[in-house]
């Protein structure tokens, strides 16, 4: 009974798993961490800024920078939406800007 039940699961998590190994997913996800640490610092620095405008638009150019780097590097679609709020929460810091 028990082999017949891992005969039927393993098709079925390799299926869920797009067939791609799983090691490989492990990689990248490591790597999209790594990637995306760097873009987070940036937008951490516009944030810091919320009170000061104009060192919050200073620090927007380089997490504008920094998320581009990061967008053209990350494999997972969580590291993409990751990266998608990183931008949006520095971004409203800097719609939030007087002038």
């Amino acid at each position: 009974m028990r082999r017949a039940l891992l005969l039927l699961t393993l098709p079925l998590a390799a299926a869920c798993s797009g067939g791609s190994d799983l090691g490989e997913s492990a990689g990248q996800a490591g790597g999209d961490t790594r990637v995306v640490k760097e873009a987070q610092a940036a937008v951490n620095e516009v944030i810091r800024n919320t009170t000061d405008c104009a060192a919050a638009r200073a620090a927007w150019s380089e997490a504008q920078r920094k998320l581009d780097e990061a967008d053209k590097a990350v494999q997972t679609a969580t590291g993409r939406t990751t990266l998608q709020m990183l931008r949006k929460q520095a971004r409203t810091v800097i719609d939030n800007c007087p002038g």
